[in-house]
């Protein structure tokens, strides 16, 4: 067994006090913040071992593990790029913890170590790549991935549209993910359905519309065909007690 370490990116935009970006982490180990935009604002980067309980996380400047004397706790500035360790944390959010005006764009971009089974070749022969290939005789292990989108009840004809999942590479690269599932439950009847977008800006329907019955749990899944994917659930006439709206990347 070795380690390899591959990089997920994600993006968002924070426009209001509060605003985050969150990413749940496997076997992370550092993390990368680059902010942009025009605002005025405090962003700081934030992470918890419990998923409740959140605690600042010293940040260094110029996109590298740096000395202690470059060492920052928040974000005031566009252009900002910012480097920390993760290490051991279970979840990991960039958070508006001060707001005036405008708004920050955000990359978060988390380094995780996977292990790999290493394949002996036996003699001298012939490997021929093709394109695009990077590695030859390792079998990577695969990482499934969810997502709390909501618990908040919702209003009577009211429509959730959940927060857009990133898969985490451009189109032609190879990833881990073979398919985006969505799970979602209400007291009241309503509708769910998946959507996916090559850009995070025009979404397309993945799938057809799906009835929730009254108290019912429906799951839908479609196969990763694009990078950005995400639920929208749309409620009956009657406002709900309750609700539960779960999305997730599962590996082949």
């Amino acid at each position: 067994m070795s380690s390899i370490f591959s990089d997920r990116i994600f993006n968002g935009t924070l426009g209001a006090l509060n605003d985050e970006l969150r990413v749940p982490l496997g076997s992370a180990s550092g993390a990368r913040l680059d902010v942009r935009g025009t605002f005025t604002a405090t962003l700081v980067l934030e992470a918890t071992v419990d998923g409740t309980n959140w605690v600042s996380i010293q940040m260094t400047t110029g996109g590298v593990m740096a000395t202690s004397a470059a060492a920052v706790v928040s974000i005031t500035a566009a252009a900002s790029v910012v480097s920390a360790d993760i290490s051991g944390f279970v979840a990991v959010r960039v958070r508006c913890s001060a707001y005036t005006s405008g708004s920050a764009v955000v990359s978060l971009v988390v380094t995780e170590e996977s292990q790999v089974d290493q394949v002996g070749i036996i003699g001298t022969p012939a490997v021929s790549l093709a394109a695009g290939t990077a590695l030859v005789g390792q079998v990577f292990n695969a990482d499934n991935m969810f997502f709390n989108d909501s618990t908040t009840p919702q209003a009577g004809s009211a429509t959730l549209t959940g927060t857009a999942r990133d898969v985490g590479v451009a189109a032609a690269a190879a990833h881990r993910y073979a398919a985006f599932n969505v799970m979602a439950f209400a007291d009241q009847a309503g509708t769910v359905r998946i959507e996916c977008s090559n850009d995070n800006t025009t979404w397309r329907r993945a799938s057809a519309d799906a009835a929730v019955g009254v108290s019912a749990v429906v799951t839908l899944s479609v196969p990763v065909m694009t990078r950005y994917y995400r639920a929208v659930y749309v409620n009956g006439a009657t406002i709900q007690t309750a609700f539960m709206l779960n999305t997730s990347f599962t590996a082949a």
